[in-house]
């Protein structure tokens, strides 16, 4: 509905979603009785039969009111409310909002050949969800063939409270595009937050209680901020002739803005308020002063708490973007990237564990293959020979009198490759040569186009 320069438009809805999935499996236990006869028959031991169905609903209703004056101010709300089925009856109705605006001072401003258009905005939003189907639900779990043939029912050894709420997040974000020059110039700039908070968790609890964990809200809360830009130019643009280049930018990092005092990290340096929530943790080497590895019977050895290595999350991202039309041909070129942030690679991590990593054919490994069971490896690095290293309960080193001397131990090459390797064996936490960086730089797109005569 318009009234003289105001303008209003909305709506209401509402929705049912329901789904149902079921499956049935079977599979063998304990290997084949023929080799490549693939039946059920043919499980040395009795075949496992499972059957599974999920089900779950979500109710809602929701609505969306719009005010506009002249083509200068915009404002928009919305809210919706939620009845999910798998929540307990106390906490399964949940609303959340949203609203935004934008304002546009070009309109107001004197008609100038410079500025083609300029608007301010800026939104709040909410939203939530819900626990996974059945997660609150205290079940018995079923398993056949337990005794004999006789089956048997376990109850869960996790405590699932009736008070479980919705995950919940909050988003702010402020922003402004202007063109210039008749549109042949623009910029967007964009800064967000989003809070983060009520995490659905699974704790560690003390078995002395029958249980051994809590299925529960965290306090935790966690703030990632980021901001992006993005710039767009028309250097040329003739009636034969048109160059168009843009370029994005892009920063973003979560942290963590409150600790759970029982359910949060609380004995690592890394996790803290302040502190990154995508810290790289992995399993490093024991060094002397000198940054020699510490070999104990030959092979590597490793410190008894994880190491910050760095942060999963890119310093920034960018992408660059450019035609070149001439006539009826252009030419595109699309490049982008990523600075920094690290990354294990599982499937060289299962290549080195399993001995088919390319850099695993060495002399060494010749010698393991063709004298079976001899020591014939040698690694470069150092031997405690006397002292010791003490730690604290969160183990912090408290003293450190080792004495060294360079490693003299041979072992087998298998030996020292699964012992530095250690951990990373089917895609655990990683050592220092299973970790890489994710800074690329790629060439995307490449194109050369022709565009047909409209007579065709």
């Amino acid at each position: 509905k318009n009234f003289q320069n105001f303008s209003i438009d909305g709506f209401v809805g509402g929705s049912i979603f329901y789904q149902q999935n079921e499956g049935i499996e079977s599979f063998t236990q304990g290997g084949l009785t023929i080799p490549a006869f693939y039946s059920l028959k043919a499980s040395t031991l009795p075949a496992t039969v499972n059957s599974v169905i999920y089900k779950n609903q979500i109710n809602s209703l929701y609505g969306k009111v719009g005010f506009g004056w002249k083509d200068l101010v915009y404002l928009e709300g919305t809210g919706r409310n939620d009845w999910a089925s798998t929540l307990p009856k106390a906490t399964r109705s949940y609303f959340y909002p949203s609203i935004s605006g934008s304002f546009i001072p070009s309109e107001l401003l004197p008609q100038k050949d410079w500025l083609s258009y300029w608007k301010l905005r800026a939104s709040y939003a909410t939203y939530r969800t819900p626990a996974a189907i059945y997660a609150i639900n205290n079940v018995y779990s079923i398993s056949t063939n337990s005794w004999g043939n006789l089956s048997s029912a376990s109850f869960p050894t996790s405590i699932r409270p009736s008070n479980i709420k919705p995950e919940g997040s909050s988003s702010l974000e402020i922003g402004t595009n202007a063109a210039f020059l008749n549109n042949r110039l623009s910029a967007d700039v964009t800064l967000y937050r989003k809070r983060m908070y009520d995490f659905i968790v699974k704790a560690s609890i003390s078995p002395s209680s029958g249980f051994n964990s809590v299925f529960t809200n965290s306090d935790e809360e966690r703030a990632r901020r980021g901001i992006e830009i993005t710039l767009n130019a028309t250097p040329v643009q003739t009636n034969k002739l048109t160059w168009n280049v843009s370029f994005n930018w892009t920063k973003y990092a979560t942290y963590f803005t409150r600790l759970d005092s029982l359910y949060s990290v609380n004995n690592r340096d890394w996790v803290k308020v302040g502190k990154r929530v995508d810290y790289y943790t992995i399993n490093e080497y024991q060094t002397d002063n000198q940054g020699h590895v510490v070999y104990n019977n030959g092979v590597p050895t490793y410190k008894p708490i994880l190491s910050l290595a760095g942060y999963s999350d890119p310093d920034w991202v960018w992408g660059f973007n450019t035609s070149l039309k001439y006539n009826n041909f252009t030419l595109a070129l699309s490049v982008d990237g990523r600075v920094g942030g690290l990354a294990q690679s599982t499937t060289e991590m299962y290549m080195w564990i399993s001995g088919n990593h390319p850099k695993s054919l060495t002399d060494a490994r010749y010698q393991d293959a063709t004298n079976p069971g001899t020591k014939n490896f040698l690694g470069d690095g150092v031997k405690v020979v006397s002292g010791s290293i003490t730690y604290d309960a969160n183990l912090h080193v408290v003293s450190d009198t080792r004495q060294f001397a360079p490693n003299d131990v041979y072992t087998t090459y298998k030996s020292y490759i699964s012992a530095l390797h250690k951990g990373t064996a089917w895609g655990g936490v990683p050592s220092p040569v299973d970790l890489y960086s994710t800074t690329f730089l790629k060439l995307r797109e490449l194109s050369v186009s022709y565009r047909l005569p409209e007579s065709f």
